[in-house]
């Protein structure tokens, strides 16, 4: 790779056209643009502090930290770091990572996304993997997550879909959800809620600093609330347990209305499962497991472990890329000939990273599968104890009410006139008439069993 120098000023306008390999672009306290790339590749072009660039390859940009950025296309991967200023890209096509930038917006990310220490805003349309978002300290908005969205740490509000399972924590906005497709596990929200899951749902509020919530869950709902809560609930479910301080309810109605405390806020849930709502104390009972923080914690360290050793793998491509290109050169090669051969080293180190890439995420996909399975046996063992041992109360409430005593009469048997014996003459004779064939074998026991009374 080669290396290029470009002055500016400190808040340059910068605009990426298009990027056929993998992009980094990483700010600095220069007032000047470095561009590392194969010369033979790129274009730039300056006029009034407006800096344009295109490359047919990869490119590796040092920028000032205060400048302007926008990318329209980036065939690969693009990773960004150390910015201060607005940063829009159109379309990247592989991984997006953002690291330390300010108002962002990213219109069209096909593989995964990894966001974390966003100072202003985040808006984001349409992600073809997974995406974590941490950090951020303004308002968070993804349109469409294909894959499992995992969020955590946002000073503003949050809106987002995805098609996989959500994890999301430290909300202290409003939260809308407008269509999660798998599982949704929340935690620590401040504001509103409106959500909707296409799996189980797991709540967890420590506080109730909203005035409204409404989620609907279509698999089984449970809902951890803070002690005393002034709230309105209404809830729809086939089988509905409430676990208040001082009792513990339970409604197979299909619905339940009650006040708790003053009724300040609003509550309604819907589940197509079972719904189990928890007011007591907030501290996990012995024998429980919290499914939630080990479920967010386990792909938490999944897509960062992902994110990171693909990032590695970028730059390692970088270095060998650039080494080749020196030795090419010391080597006296003819110039297409060098950049041939640096397009097919590109294309193999690309197609690497890719199946890399598919490894782990088949690798994700695994884990994610398990924990959900553990997850599910758990609360059936719990669901199914809670029933046996309200069908052992009915039994016990039955057996109260009703004594039932049987009686048996028995049928006196007719009695039968005694048998006389059969005497030894008489055996004798059907012995005799035996032995003469005058009788067959059949017709002597025959004769026998009648003497004897037996037929």
């Amino acid at each position: 790779m080669n290396e290029q120098i470009i002055a500016t000023s400190d808040a340059p306008e910068i605009i990426i056209t298009h990027v056929e390999g993998d992009l980094q672009v990483k700010g600095w306290d220069r007032s000047e643009i470095e561009v590392k790339a194969n010369v033979d590749e790129l274009a730039v072009q300056e006029e009034d502090d407006v800096v344009q660039i295109s490359c047919q390859g990869s490119c590796a940009l040092r920028v000032p930290e205060a400048a302007t950025l926008r990318i329209d296309y980036v065939g690969g991967e693009a990773r960004f770091k150390l910015l201060e200023d607005q940063l829009h890209a159109v379309r990247i096509g592989g991984l997006a990572t953002l690291r330390s930038v300010a108002d962002a917006s990213l219109d069209h990310v096909m593989g995964d996304l990894f966001v974390k220490n966003v100072s202003g805003d985040l808006r984001v349309g349409q992600v073809g993997g997974n995406a974590s978002i941490r950090l951020v300290d303004g308002d968070c908005s993804l349109e469409y997550v294909s894959g499992n969205l995992e969020a955590r740490d946002i000073a503003g509000s949050l809106s987002a879909s995805a098609g996989g399972d959500a994890s999301l924590r430290e909300i202290e906005g409003d939260c809308t959800l407008t269509r999660i497709g798998g599982d949704l596990a929340l935690r620590d929200l401040q504001g509103d809620l409106q959500a909707r899951a296409g799996g189980d749902c797991s709540l967890r509020l420590s506080s109730l600093e909203g005035s409204s919530y409404e989620v609907n869950a279509g698999g089984d709902l449970s809902c951890r609330l803070p002690e005393d809560p002034s709230l309105q609930l209404s809830i729809t479910a086939p089988l509905i347990r409430i676990r208040l301080a001082d009792e513990t309810r339970t409604c197979q109605e299909g619905t339940c209305e009650l006040v708790l405390g003053s009724g300040d806020a609003v509550m309604k849930l819907t589940a197509g499962g079972d719904a189990l709502i928890d007011a007591r104390d907030s501290s996990t009972e012995a024998g429980e497991s919290d499914f939630t923080d080990d479920f967010s914690e386990r792909i938490d360290k999944q897509i960062e472990a992902q994110i990171e050793a693909q990032m590695d793998a970028i730059n390692e491509q970088l270095k060998l890329l650039n080494n080749l290109s020196a030795s090419l050169r010391g080597a006296g090669l003819d110039p297409e000939e060098t950049q041939e051969i640096l397009r097919q080293a590109q294309r193999s180190g690309e197609k690497s990273s890719a199946q890399a890439q598919e490894k782990m995420r088949r690798a994700q996909e695994k884990l994610e599968r398990k924990l959900e399975a553990a997850r599910r046996r758990s609360e059936l063992k719990a669901m199914a104890a809670e029933r046996r041992a309200q069908a052992a109360e009915r039994r016990a409430e039955i057996g109260k009410r009703r004594a039932w005593t049987f009686s048996f009469k028995s049928t006196p048997k007719t009695q039968q006139p005694p048998v006389e014996p059969v005497t030894d003459e008489e055996r004798l004779m059907i012995l005799r008439m035996l032995e003469q064939k005058k009788i067959t074998i059949e017709e002597a026991e025959a004769l026998l069993a009648a003497l004897e009374g037996q037929e």
